[in-house]
């Protein structure tokens, strides 16, 4: 039914978080503490306010109808930090929809970034809101595309054929610590990658880390590879996701061979039904040591847009933004 309220943008106050959790609810259903516990953690933690994020709310009176939030997600190149922010968390009440309302939180996040000097957003938008992205002005740089190697095949038929996918906790490899990360990253060239930080990292991996995340690092006479792993199954299957690729004087066949471990690794787990990461424009060598490994590449994720803020040599060129992938993702 369609509402002819008018419709505030606001920025967030504390306050509102119940009425957020509703409109959660009412969209997705779940379970009402984890749902609070998210928004808490996205919208109203000491992280997210120390550095700047922008969050939006449409209110109806008083009634919670829309929620944008673009949280600080730092992005660097070789000597250079950038003031980013992602684009996430993007709702509007079915009630509402169809009156611009994005749109409007949009553009007041375009006002508040550029008052604060803010160099970028970025996102990786879904089906419903790409097209107002788009016309915003946001830049498709193109989407990523998964790339998988199934572990156990008979449990990925079962999952696919009975629509069932376990849900308990992933117990495989390493608990993730924010020292785990401390691992030697190779730059790829003088392109885009997400800032290893440690305060931006302590409050990346803070929410249900012991459960969804764990580590795992192969190394080898001075060679190094580690992977950040993350549960999920919003594919259909109980899979398990690769963030970024973490290297160290690393050949393509050590890689191969680091992949190849891994998935011995997550086979031990026989609910476990697949190994899979998504990468946007991967190097030729990455793509040389998957297909090494057993990992075959098929459907497309959301894509990567941006904004400038400001002028930014490269920040429209894709090939600046090479192996970016799901750990740069805010739900991944």
């Amino acid at each position: 039914m369609r509402e002819d309220t008018r419709i505030d943008i606001v920025e967030f106050q504390p306050g509102m978080v119940p009425g957020m959790v509703e409109m959660f609810l009412f969209e997705y259903g779940g379970d009402r503490y984890q749902i609070e516990a998210k928004v808490r953690h996205r919208f109203d933690s000491e992280a997210v306010r120390l550095r700047e994020g922008i969050n939006l709310l449409g209110l109806a009176g008083e009634r919670v109808v829309a929620m944008q939030a673009f949280t600080p997600w730092p992005y660097c190149r070789p000597g250079q930090p950038y003031s980013s922010l992602q684009s996430g968390n993007s709702l509007v009440h079915p009630d509402f929809r169809g009156r611009r309302i994005f749109l409007r939180m949009l553009a007041e996040g375009n006002r508040i970034a550029s008052a604060k000097g803010m160099d970028f957003f970025m996102g990786f938008p879904g089906e419903e809101s790409y097209g107002a992205f788009i016309r915003d002005k946001w830049i498709d740089l193109g989407r990523l595309r998964f790339w998988t190697r199934p572990v156990n095949p008979a449990e990925a038929f079962r999952q696919r054929r009975k629509k069932y996918v376990p849900t308990h906790s992933l117990d495989i490899a390493q608990p993730l610590t924010v020292e785990s990360l401390a691992t030697g990253t190779q730059d790829v060239a003088a392109g885009f990658r997400l800032s290893q930080e440690r305060h931006f990292l302590e409050w990346r991996y803070s929410s249900e880390r012991n459960e969804n995340y764990r580590y795992f690092q192969y190394a080898r006479l001075g060679q190094k590879v580690s992977f950040v792993l993350r549960l999920n199954s919003s594919r259909g299957l109980r899979e398990v996701w690769i963030g970024q690729i973490r290297k160290h004087a690393c050949t393509t066949f050590f890689l191969a061979s680091a992949l190849r471990a891994l998935s011995r690794e997550v086979r031990r787990d026989p609910s476990i039904a697949a190994l899979s990461l998504a990468m946007l424009s991967p190097l030729p060598s990455t793509c040389l040591a998957l297909g090494m490994a057993g990992f075959i590449p098929n459907q497309l994720a959301p894509p990567l847009i941006v904004k400038p803020l400001k002028a930014i040599p490269g920040l429209i060129d894709r090939s600046q933004w090479r192996e970016t992938c799901l750990e740069d993702i805010d739900v991944w």
